[in-house]
């Protein structure tokens, strides 16, 4: 693990420097609440991932970037992408957000924080973790987020098949998205990089 230029960071009061949207996501299929320490550590200090993106048809694969230091994300998000023509790994710490169970209003309703943006639905966009591999006949997609809106796992088909788990990478809780289409490709994720202080 790097080590990180210790710093200190006023925010918006709490914990980000910026403020959180309150989300519903009582009607979410998958959610995975973060407790303010997990989410906190995770925008502060994610340095990359273990990720593989695999085109064994192209010859092709991607290595996972690296975040900037936790220094320069006191101005907002930072995302990184490493890519070929047919492989992509992203890490993101764009898109927290305070989960809810029911309305935004109550505060009795608070679950926790969430890491992920955009519909609800893990992709290539939203997730805090991506990583994307296509063949001549197939494509490999893994991403990982705080929650996921749809259930359509089990899609097979054009779509290939597509599975939701539970995991913990780095001492933080996601929602795991995997889809295999065909084969000669390969994604995946496995862990989280932070970087340490002296």
């Amino acid at each position: 693990m790097p080590t990180a230029t210790e710093f200190t960071a006023l925010g918006a009061g709490n914990g980000f420097p910026f403020c959180l949207a309150k989300v519903d996501v009582s009607d979410y299929a998958f959610k995975e609440p973060l407790t303010l320490s997990q989410a906190t550590s995770y925008f502060w200090n994610i340095e990359s991932a273990s990720a593989t993106a695999i085109s064994s048809d192209f010859g092709e694969s991607s290595t996972p970037p690296t975040l900037s230091e936790p220094l320069e994300r006191v101005c907002g998000s930072k995302s990184e992408i490493n890519s070929s023509s047919r492989t992509s790994i992203k890490v993101s710490t764009s898109g927290v957000i305070l989960m809810y169970d029911g309305i935004v209003t109550n505060e009795e309703n608070f679950m926790g924080y969430g890491i992920g943006s955009g519909s609800g639905n893990i992709s290539s966009i939203h997730s805090a973790v991506f990583a994307r591999a296509e063949s001549f006949f197939g494509l490999s997609e893994v991403g990982i987020m705080s929650f996921q809106r749809i259930d359509n796992s089990g899609t097979s088909g054009l779509f290939g098949t597509i599975a939701y788990s539970t995991v913990t990478l780095g001492g933080v809780p996601f929602v795991k998205y995997t889809r295999q289409q065909g084969t000669g490709s390969s994604a995946d994720i496995t862990g989280l990089d932070f970087y340490t202080y002296p």
